[in-house]
């Protein structure tokens, strides 16, 4: 849910729409596709070639690591062999009618997120690399936390920290309010000894990167995980995949010794619970209208023959007013 979003990629000053789409066979492609929005259809401009495609363990994120003008694509897989072939994050720009690539790391990444470490309004790649080639391969080995920048001769490694169990998820934002985000993951043990434990992590210049927070079965996976504002304050929104109380919110508060703390939120707070819903659409700024993916009523999965089949909504932003 999070691999989607509006940002002017190209620096015409119009939004692209960003976004994969999977496709029902197997193994599962994933195409990654951008988008024009006219009269709120899709029209699609540009559709990933093969070797962007991964049967299911590709991602992307999309912001500036290299300080020009327009956004980047960032591209990561998860998967560790695919016909003995291993899939590394890569950075992608356009130009013309093509993604062109920036850079690129042949080290697989398990979660990511961008991360603006140091103010300076371009991010920095935070990814959870596992470090060994296994033949029967769980998903749970042991991680290496890396920071890379991107510069014109690939990719730098700035910080780095090894962790003895896996990273299931990642996201990043400014808890603290001081112009330098923070990342958060979710992680756990082949053993389950870590399970459900949500994270947060963060970067300093002398020390590197450093773990500010750690709370075993926090969640029991997690489906969507995002900071988000409201009312002046940052919140971290998780949607889990379990069906009871799915949505859970926590206010993070930095202590004195620089440590946090997630003091859990109550849900009859509409205007929490508005802003936490909000977070979870993509939104456009040149049309007003935030994107639902919303789940296709039986007649339509009829129709196309797909199942499950989804769908995008679009929605006037004054509905939400």
């Amino acid at each position: 849910m999070d691999s989607w979003g509006f940002s002017d990629v190209n620096g015409d000053g119009i939004e692209e729409f960003i976004f994969h789409e999977y496709i029902e066979d197997f193994p599962r492609d994933i195409l990654l596709k951008l988008a024009h929005v006219r009269a709120e259809e899709l029209e699609i401009v540009w559709t990933a070639p093969r070797e962007l495609r991964t049967g299911g363990g590709e991602r992307f994120l999309v912001g500036n690591v290299d300080g020009d003008p327009e956004s980047e694509l960032v591209v990561f897989s998860g998967r560790r062999m695919i016909r003995a072939r291993l899939f590394g994050t890569r950075v992608l720009n356009w130009r013309g009618d093509e993604l062109t690539t920036v850079g690129t790391d042949q080290l697989p990444a398990k979660a990511a997120a961008l991360v603006d470490i140091d103010g300076d309004d371009v991010q920095e790649i935070a990814f959870a690399m596992v470090p060994e080639y296994f033949t029967n391969w769980e998903g749970t080995e042991p991680v290496v936390l890396m920071i890379c920048r991107v510069t014109p001769n690939g990719f730098e490694t700035l910080y780095q920290l090894e962790l003895p169990h896996a990273v299931e998820s990642m996201n990043s934002g400014d808890l603290n309010g001081d112009g330098i985000d923070e990342f958060f993951t979710e992680e756990l043990s082949y053993g389950g000894s870590v399970e459900g434990q949500i994270a947060i992590y963060e970067v300093d210049a002398e020390r590197g990167i450093r773990r500010v927070f750690a709370q075993n079965r926090l969640v029991n996976r997690v489906r969507f995980f995002r900071a988000f504002q409201s009312q002046g304050s940052t919140y971290l929104l998780i949607v889990r995949a379990s069906s009871g109380l799915p949505i859970a919110i926590y206010k993070p508060s930095q202590l004195p010794n620089g440590n946090y703390e997630l003091e859990p939120q109550l849900s009859h707070n509409p205007q929490l619970l508005h802003d936490a819903v909000m977070s979870t659409m993509a939104y456009s700024q040149d049309t007003k209208h935030y994107v639902q993916r919303v789940r296709c009523s039986a007649k339509e999965e009829a129709d196309t023959g797909l199942y499950p089949c989804n769908k995008l909504v679009w929605i006037p932003e004054e509905n939400f007013q």
